[in-house]
């Protein structure tokens, strides 16, 4: 049982499975179920339900729930959506545990009939069971005999391995069980979550991470809706977790909607926050089965590895999926080299890495030069390409058997604690013979054997760094009220003088804006600032100031100030007439320096979100922004500052002055420590913040709080970028 979130363990481990909508009939669902329940020897207590009786695999079917002398632990729903409720109301009154509704028809199909869910989750908070589903095919769980899915299985076409998957899609998961017992591999747990009214992917996942026999924990999302959730369990997974997050297209998105009910999430901040989890995430179902190979080897700790070969074309290809991949090939010590190239035939060719052995056909050698290499302090693993298995007695030149060759390998493999990926010079035909006869996993080609270790370094470079988006008080806060009041009950829309000051309270530095109502209180304001100023809208209706001619700019004198005032009220007028318009604010020149963009959002999926960005109109012009989760860590904040494409103009670029990091660095994490513990603020947009050699300050900066519907995503410079 989890000790980290809701018992789940009726699901995967019951004592007492009913299914309730069987008959005798041969094409019933339900009586594929009962049936697949005794194929793959559920040994507890089996019920099927039905109204019109008979008996399925030498079992009576009972009419009702109400007939059933003993507890009932898990329930398995295939009725007409019709007849859900009552099924509920009739597993709630016998006291049932778990509930899995195969029954598909909900949200999926018509958002209509969403209601028809909220009915369903009611039932299930009065009675106090859990619900997985809609619209899903329940649980496998090999160990347990337990099989709940209705097309019929066969026990023999499942191996039994260490990887658990959690599944979306019922489809999905059939076909990963498929291809992980052909290829080997093996499957323990797994679960089709459907439409995720109830339980999703953030409560089963710490099931399957306590479970001591699962090695490696699969996801497949075609939406996210307790993103936070999500992530926090997978930080505290043991084991790794590696997820598919489809539906990233607009065609793809119109299919999951009717398929399993999913919204689209920006991908950008599913793969950063991912990252920050330590979750893996690819994107194709092969990639399951090369991560489930690759987290069978040991640790890829570093990006170098040696890679050898039986063909140089082969190597040239190798050399190439390594730099596509991001993987180093450094240079080998010149005596181990001469050493290898003393024991080829021919001497016909230059080795080097990765290493051509087509030249030396002995294995013994092979097996040495893997041995050298692997004891280099340099070289963080290998990938090695054999010659073909092909052959009833599968000996090389030399005497050895291929599988005391792959023995061998998996021993200098485990011996230094670093993984080799293994393939051979043949096609599938010739390979095929030695799976399930050696323990180490075999990869279809070199360039599949370095994409494995890649996807397995990408993981442990982002699990091994530091966690930071922990909310304060757990995911579910309440809004602590730390907004001043004069914020929080004055408007959803603050003016720029109370941002600003709210800002500068929370220790972000600001360049100052006074609000003038009239020109002459412009011009003296400016006047107590020093000339030049600049002149800008307040509005909480107009984001995009620029647009409506609400900025003006270098404004040197008394004169100025006045002519541009009624300018700007005059523009406002014309160009956004229902505009309510507070005022004009004042505002000191600041000259020089980089302008970039600092924001925030409150995500409905992952809760407190972090941007950044070259700021003022290349916002929007570029695209150029970064995300993450936040709170943020030093070290998120300096990779966000880092991988922007114009991060090399803040270091300087072609003459230009290069950017005060450290400052910068202090508004991003002060920004990101704000959202997180003030989750009053629903949006905060800081553009431009302009960043000198030395220092920083916040010139423009818009809020909006709790009360103002901020569906439609980021308002004012912000809506391009997040949902």
């Amino acid at each position: 049982m989890s000790t980290t979130g809701p018992d789940v363990r009726p699901f995967f481990a019951p004592r007492s499975v009913a299914v309730i909508g069987v008959s005798a009939a041969p094409t019933n669902l339900g009586r594929h179920i009962v049936e697949n329940l005794v194929e793959f020897g559920f040994q507890g207590e089996l019920i099927p339900v039905g109204s019109k009786g008979g008996e399925v695999a030498g079992r009576k079917i009972v009419p009702s729930l109400s007939e059933v002398p003993g507890p009932v632990e898990l329930a398995v729903l295939l009725v007409p959506a019709s007849r859900i409720l009552s099924a509920l109301e009739e597993c709630g009154r016998a006291g049932v545990r778990a509930v899995v509704i195969s029954t598909g028809g909900f949200s999926e199909y018509e958002a209509g009939r969403a209601a028809a869910e909220r009915e369903v989750l009611q039932a299930a908070r009065r009675y106090g069971f859990r619900v997985m589903g809609p619209n899903c095919i329940g649980v496998i769980n090999l160990e347990k005999g337990l099989c709940l899915p209705f097309p019929p299985l066969r026990r023999s076409d499942f191996l039994k391995g260490p990887h658990s998957v959690i599944c979306q899609s019922g489809g999905v998961m059939l076909y990963l069980a498929e291809r992980f017992s052909e290829e080997r591999l093996g499957i323990r747990i797994l679960v089709s979550e459907g439409n995720k009214l109830d339980l999703d992917e953030a409560d089963l996942l710490p099931f399957l991470a306590e479970d001591p026999e699962t090695r490696v924990i699969f996801l497949y999302m075609e939406g996210i809706t307790r993103g936070r959730e999500l992530l926090e369990a997978a930080v505290r997974s043991p084991k790794p977790v590696v997820a598919l997050k489809a539906n990233v297209a607009e065609a793809s998105a119109q299919v999951a909607r009717s398929h399993t009910a999913a919204l689209v999430t920006d991908e950008r901040l599913v793969d950063a926050a991912f990252r920050q989890a330590g979750i893996l995430r690819v994107h194709d179902l092969e990639q399951f089965v090369l991560c489930a190979k690759a987290f069978a080897l040991p640790p890829l700790r570093g990006e170098n590895v040696a890679v050898g070969c039986m063909s140089g074309g082969m190597s040239v290809v190798a050399a190439d999926a390594c730099a596509r991949h991001g993987l180093g090939l450094p240079p080998l010590p010149p005596d181990l080299l001469r050493d290898l190239e003393g024991r080829g035939r021919g001497g016909v060719i230059h080795l080097a890495n990765p290493l051509d052995l087509g030249d030396i056909h002995d294995p013994s050698v092979m097996l040495l030069a893997l041995e050298k290499v692997l004891a280099l302090p340099d070289i963080h693993g290998a990938a090695f390409c054999l010659p073909s298995p092909a052959g009833s007695a599968r000996v090389l030149t030399g005497g050895l058997a291929m599988e005391g060759i792959v023995g061998r390998i998996q021993e200098l493999s485990r011996g230094h604690h670093k993984p080799v990926a293994l393939s051979f010079f043949a096609g599938r035909r010739a390979v095929e013979p030695l799976l399930g006869t050696v323990e180490i996993p075999v990869f279809w080609s070199i360039t599949e054997s370095i994409e494995a270790l890649a996807l397995q370094r990408a993981f442990w470079r982002s699990r091994d760094r530091p966690r930071s988006f922990a909310l304060p008080g757990g995911s579910r806060r309440k809004p602590q009220g730390r907004l001043p009041g004069r914020i929080r009950w004055g408007g959803s829309t603050p003016s720029l003088p109370e941002v600003l000051g709210f800002l500068a309270a929370s220790g972000i530095p600001v360049e100052e804006v006074r609000m003038a109502k009239t020109p002459e209180e412009a011009a003296t304001v400016a006047e107590s600032l020093g000339y030049p100023v600049a002149l800008k809208l307040l509005s909480p209706q107009i984001s995009h100031k620029t647009e409506v001619g609400g900025v003006a700019l270098h404004l040197a004198s008394r004169g100025d100030v006045e002519a541009a005032f009624l300018k700007i009220l005059d523009a406002a007028r014309t160009k956004a007439p229902g505009a309510k318009v507070e005022g004009v604010g004042v505002q000191r020149m600041c000259a020089g320096g980089h302008e970039v963009i600092v924001g925030a959002k409150c995500d409905p999926a992952f809760g407190p979100v972090v941007l950044f960005g070259l700021g003022g109109i290349w916002t929007e012009a570029l695209g150029d922004v970064t995300l993450r989760v936040a709170p943020v860590s030093r070290a998120d904040a300096l990779e966000m500052i880092g991988e922007i494409r114009g991060g090399s103009v803040l270091r300087g670029f072609r003459g230009l002055p290069p950017a005060d990091i450290d400052a910068l660095l202090g508004i991003l994490l002060s920004v990101s420590r704000l959202v997180a513990e003030v989750p009053e603020i629903r949006e905060l947009d800081l553009n431009p913040v302009v960043v000198w050699r030395e220092g920083a300050r916040v010139l423009d900066a818009r809020m909006v709080i709790e009360g103002e519907d901020v569906a439609a995503g980021f308002s004012g410079h912000l809506v391009s970028f997040l949902p």
